[in-house]
């Protein structure tokens, strides 16, 4: 089976994409199999600049300038700047321009697709009060589990915030998370 025979993508979609690791990666796959032609992929917090090798093309904005959506070809990623503390990191865009780009994608019929949160690349999240980084004109939102946690010692070296795990799932701190 393939992801396009699920029917749940559109071209109208602006989707948020959050939980554990493998949002990236995930993306990315959708993008280029539902909407290969055209398809922006951007950020609400940080993603590392190596994501933008996946990408057919890559546009850093710091102030507007949003690009020319008829002349966008490819899978497109698209962030603010590089991270003025984390080199390997690239910033998402301000609310505001995101919300521009948001009208511009939705008028042209181009999905864009928002990792909303980061998890230390770890396979379960659980979030902190002040994520995931949602914006209000998302009509979808993807939650990503990674099954590589079933089987491994929920810590601090497998899961991002094993305490809020623990303390949901009422599952001692170093027991093996199990499905």
């Amino acid at each position: 089976m393939n992801i396009s025979s699920l029917n749940i993508f559109s071209n109208h979609d602006q989707i948020a994409w959050i939980g554990g690791g493998g949002k990236t990666s995930l993306i990315f796959t959708i993008a280029k199999e539902l909407f290969s032609e055209k398809c922006v992929i951007t950020t609400t917090t940080k993603m590392g600049i190596n994501e933008k090798e996946l990408a057919n093309k890559s546009y850093s904005f710091d102030e507007g300038n949003i690009p020319d959506f008829p002349s966008l070809n490819g899978i497109s990623f698209i962030h603010k700047r590089i991270h003025p503390d984390e080199q390997n990191k690239v910033i998402g865009l301000d609310s505001d321009l995101l919300k521009e780009l948001s009208i511009q994608l939705h008028n042209e019929k181009i999905p864009l697709f928002i990792e909303a949160d980061g998890s230390k690349q770890k396979p379960i999240k659980i979030h902190a009060e002040h994520e995931p980084v949602i914006p209000d004109f998302v009509n979808k939102v993807c939650v990503v589990v990674g099954l590589s946690a079933i089987g491994k010692t929920l810590d601090q070296e497998n899961f991002h915030r094993p305490e809020l795990i623990s303390d949901l799932l009422q599952i001692p701190i170093g027991s093996l998370f199990e499905w």
